[in-house]
């Protein structure tokens, strides 16, 4: 996320209700340490909020973060478990032109990264200590260690990674050189010492993979072999867990020809980015048949061509419901379980409003049915505008066209169950409106987990 300074005036949002969250786990006995990025807290949050707390604390997080959300006027919208014992929450709420906004809560027990057990919480949160604006931050070399296993482990460390090394590094230096010892040979941290201390990121960078070698081939210090067979376990049995209950979110635009899908869906996605790790665009079908040729290309005159037979239009459904379903399996569902935002520009709703665009000459009877047979988004938006601002955008068909299509995508909507949105409004808000729309479908779709964790636990 971009960053976002407390002005003159009143406060950012953002950095208030970060103070009042720590302020809630005070009160509730517990202990916490963040962990990167904190420098410049509160005048600036830039990205998600790394916090450590004791592992059996982690469960009651989950249950307590809504009462805290509607004390202050926020939605829990996103609940991610990326490793066994950190779970990634997000709270949105929106401004007053109906924007939404975000803080990110990456909150670890024991820090693990990809199965391994790396550092005990216990450990780090004994020797805590607070900073200058009032967080509890870790020792200079319990900051180093997380930040350099973090940053090693992703090979990414970029010029203000490593600055911020040294700073840490230098608060500390020999017990970051004594903290270093079991997690990489004598010579690597010796090699460390010498860059950290010198602030000489020309030698670090060419020895940064041989670091991460080291790394991955070592025993962390204090953690018993036992405790690693556990942790790996447990990463087998979370990721089963995200399979079976993605945190990823589909939705569909559908609309007339002129409606703004296009425009809308870049708008909209960039509302919805924070929420999840990624986001994607499918147009029309998830094309794991047939790639990706043509795929979006703009349509000038999309009943040109004349339809199919019925024979071919009927073998050209069965080629689609086949692409859907395989595409869903293959992409589409592997990329929710990764907490992805897919949206997809059109579907196969379109081809029962408009036959002619697709080329389809076969029964309506058996377009129906194969609405049945193919897997259905979390979410559904029709955009909807008068057939003269339709024409007014795109003269693409003629206007009794125009109007036709809009009446069937109205009634369609209706017997679907789908949103509809005044698409004859300016862009930003018909964005904010459909970003409006999941993020509280979100929150309800964490409440019910919730209810259903806690009636099992």
């Amino acid at each position: 996320m971009n960053s976002r300074s407390s002005g003159a005036g009143e406060p950012d949002r953002r950095n208030t209700l970060l103070r009042a969250f720590f302020r809630f786990l005070d009160t509730r006995k517990i202990p916490y340490c963040l962990l990167a990025g904190h420098e410049a807290y509160p005048t600036a949050i830039d990205s998600d909020i790394d916090f450590m707390i004791p592992p059996a604390d982690l469960p009651g997080l989950r249950q307590i973060l809504p009462a805290f959300a509607a004390a202050y006027g926020v939605h829990l919208v996103q609940a991610l478990e990326h490793e066994v014992g950190a779970c990634y929450y997000v709270l949105a709420w929106w401004d007053e032109g109906g924007k939404p906004d975000y803080l990110e809560l990456d909150v670890t027990g024991d820090y693990r990264r990809r199965g391994r057990l790396w550092l005990y919480a216990e450990e780090l949160l004994a020797r805590r200590r607070p900073n200058p604006h009032g967080f509890c931050v870790p020792a200079p070399a319990d900051a180093l260690l997380y930040y350099l296993i973090k940053r090693t482990d992703k090979n990414a460390v970029g010029p203000e990674h490593f600055a911020r090394l040294c700073r840490l590094w230098q608060q500390a230096p020999e017990a970051c050189r004594r903290r270093l010892k079991g997690y990489w040979p004598d010579a690597s941290v010796g090699l460390l010492h010498e860059c950290f201390e010198s602030a000489d990121s020309k030698r670090f960078y060419p020895a940064l993979p041989d670091l991460r070698r080291a790394l991955l081939k070592t025993h962390p210090p204090g953690v018993s072999r036992y405790r690693q067979a556990r942790a790996r376990g447990g990463e087998w049995i979370r990721r089963w867990r995200r399979w079976r209950r993605p945190s990823g979110w589909v939705i569909v635009v559908l609309g007339p020809d002129g409606s703004g899908k296009s425009s809308v869906i870049e708008a909209a996605q960039a509302l919805l980015a924070p929420a999840f790790r990624r986001t994607r665009v499918v147009h029309l079908r998830p094309r794991l048949l047939g790639g990706a040729r043509g795929a979006g290309a703009a349509v000038t005159d999309p009943h040109a061509l004349p339809s199919r037979g019925a024979q071919a239009s009927l073998f050209k459904l069965l080629y689609l419901v086949l692409d859907y379903n395989l595409g869903w399996l293959v992409h589409i569902r592997p990329w929710k379980v990764r907490s992805t935002l897919v949206v997809f520009d059109r579907y196969l709703d379109d081809l029962a409003i408009d036959p002619r665009r697709f080329r389809y000459g076969g029964p309506t009877w058996a377009i129906r049915l194969a609405l049945v047979l193919i897997p259905r988004p979390d979410m559904a938006f029709v955009l909807d505008a008068p057939a003269a601002v339709l024409q007014a955008r795109k003269r693409e068909v003629e206007a009794a066209e125009s109007n036709r299509q809009r009446e069937a995508y109205r009634r369609w909507a209706t017997q679907r169950e789908m949103k509809v949105l005044d698409a004859s409004r300016a862009l930003p808000d018909i964005a904010n409106d459909l970003a409006d729309r999941v993020l509280r479908r979100l929150e309800v779709r964490l409440e019910r987990r919730r209810h259903t964790d806690r009636k099992h636990a």
